[in-house]
């Protein structure tokens, strides 16, 4: 076809259902210069829409959600239906995101499902484009999000599938990863369940900001600069690290351990932000002894202006702030006056265990009420941590409790402040482990 063609979402002026529709976009560039040529008219209002292209060049359209799907056969401008609808069956548990391939002459169906608490990934099988289907399970597990929607492709004689996950962003749902993985069949055309492999196994460094650029691994040992340079990373000119969990990188300004040091152990740094960009000229890189069982402990990681790993669904104005008189590089902020949704985290415990758990808190001059650190209440004021700017201010205080998890399982650890809170408080140095 001389035009490239784009089908989309386009959800009208109002926000119900009912005025969803499918619209089209064309361009001779694939990824630029679109023009809307309109609606597709005679849908139904779903969602999700997806385009196959068969082996002869006729192209169908497929959208639907939840439990319910349609397929079209769409005129050769790609721009109206031909002929009737279909109803598409055999969709055990369907949620939406409906994505058709086909391999081998079998048609393939594959789609996110609505079983709680994650969406599974599932495929059904047809030897006609419009169906019945046949679902086949299964064939990719949970992400860290709730959502998942995904694609196939074949590219060089090997298949694979496109999703998405929240391993940059810490589990964000609206913060979402793409992520690509290997497709294996076997001879009867059935997929092998998708093994997710996620992030670096060992410490990788870029020679660009942004995580570009990469440079090579390391293991663990110490670094000259004539080691590193033999393992292919250049001395001075290191700007991003991707550290997996368990490892600690401690970066010299000088050859042989020596001058300024930096020491990271979180999964992704941006050296610019820290002032080391193009600064290491020798490394240590050893295992990590803590026990900590929270993630993102000291609020160093932020993806698109939101701490990754504690939650709410609007977060501002909690921010990550540059502030290294505590742990790390950066501490949690809050500076308002009114009284926030709380930030948490959930973790998970095992019954009738001791832990123990500890907090750094601060707050600025002037400020009126409290800021605190708890346990949403699950074991009253034995681990409720509270300081205000009358007893403390400008300092960090540092707090430590025990408690025993009883029959709890999970617990939700809470950075909030209290009723009548205004002026700026601050969270630092979490830890949560066993004694």
């Amino acid at each position: 076809m001389e035009r490239i063609i784009t089908i989309f979402r386009i959800q009208a002026e109002q926000i119900f259902k009912k005025t969803w529709k499918i619209g089209v976009a064309t361009s001779t560039k694939p990824a630029s210069d679109f023009k809307v040529q309109g609606y597709i008219e005679g849908l139904e209002s779903l969602i999700d829409p997806c385009v196959f292209i068969d082996d002869d060049g006729q192209a169908y359209l497929y959208h639907g959600g939840p439990d319910i799907a349609h397929a079209y056969k769409l005129k050769e401008n790609m721009m109206e239906i031909d002929g009737e609808r279909h109803i598409i069956t055999g969709l055990d548990g369907f949620r939406e995101g409906l994505f058709i391939f086909k391999r081998e002459n079998l048609y393939y169906a594959m789609y996110p499902d609505d079983f709680p608490k994650y969406n599974k990934m599932r495929y059904a099988v047809s030897d006609n484009p419009f169906g019945p289907f046949e679902c086949k399970g299964v064939f990719l597990d949970h992400t860290d999000i709730i959502t998942m929607h995904g694609s196939a492709v074949e590219f060089k004689d090997q298949w694979y599938v496109f999703y998405h996950n929240g391993s940059l962003s810490g589990g964000i749902p609206t913060n979402r990863s793409i992520c690509f993985e290997p497709l294996e069949f076997n001879e009867d055309g059935t997929i092998n369940m998708v093994r997710q492999t996620l992030g670096v196994e060992l410490p990788t460094f870029h020679k660009d900001i942004n995580f570009n650029g990469m440079m090579g691994t390391l293991a663990l040992g110490d670094y000259t600069q004539s080691d590193l340079k033999q393992a292919g990373i250049l001395p001075n000119d290191i700007s991003s690290i991707e550290i997996p969990e368990g490892f600690v990188v401690e970066g010299f300004e000088q050859d042989n351990f020596k001058g300024k040091s930096w020491t990271f152990e979180e999964n992704r740094i941006d050296l610019n932000e820290m002032g080391c960009n193009d600064k290491i000229s020798s490394l240590k890189i050893s295992k990590s002894n803590t026990d900590n069982l929270l993630k993102n402990a000291s609020f160093e990681l932020a993806t698109q202006g939101q701490v990754k790993y504690w939650f709410n669904r609007a977060p501002k104005p909690f921010v990550r702030t540059k502030d290294d008189t505590a742990s790390g590089y950066y501490a949690l902020q809050y500076k308002g006056s009114e009284k926030p949704k709380a930030l948490v985290q959930k973790v998970s415990l095992s019954p009738n265990t001791t832990y123990e758990l500890s907090a750094k808190l601060k707050v600025e001059k002037g400020t009126l009420g409290e800021v605190i650190f708890d346990t949403n209440g699950s074991f009253d004021n034995t681990a409720k941590f509270d300081l205000d700017a009358k007893t403390k201010a400008g300092e960090w205080v540092s707090f430590k409790s025990e408690f025993n998890s009883g029959d709890l399982t999970e617990i939700e650890l809470r950075c909030i402040t209290s009723e009548g809170f205004d002026g700026a408080g601050y969270w630092d140095d979490v830890v949560l482990q066993k004694k």
